[in-house]
């Protein structure tokens, strides 16, 4: 019964080795693929989200780490790092959101 949980644990071992070495591969290969590119030029977001706004401001270069985007949004509490588009939608809606509601007389409380 030995050998056959050795067996095992160097199988799993061998497993492991492999998918240590994929992950390894996948995080220097979307490094080695990034490149930039402008705001403008990302057709999905043409006429859905606004560069600059008086809540927010997206950075006009825009890093490409397939299969996502990076972008770079600075607002009055400070820069964030965002990755994909419909990750910049959501961020871009709440800090408006907040915004607004600071702007209440409720929200001007907290």
């Amino acid at each position: 019964m030995n050998y056959g949980k050795s067996a095992l644990l160097k199988g799993l071992h061998w497993q492991y080795t492999v998918l240590a070495a994929i992950a390894i591969y996948l995080l220097f290969a979307s490094f080695a693929n990034s490149a930039t590119i402008s705001f403008g030029e990302i057709d999905a977001l043409n006429g859905v989200l606004p560069q600059k706004t008086e809540h927010y401001e997206v950075d006009p270069q825009v890093t490409v780490a397939p299969p996502y985007y990076r972008f770079q949004v600075v607002t009055k509490h400070g820069p964030n790092e965002v990755q994909s588009i419909k990750n910049l939608l959501k961020v871009c809606h709440e800090i408006r959101v907040m915004e607004e509601y600071g702007k209440t007389e409720e929200g001007n409380q907290t």
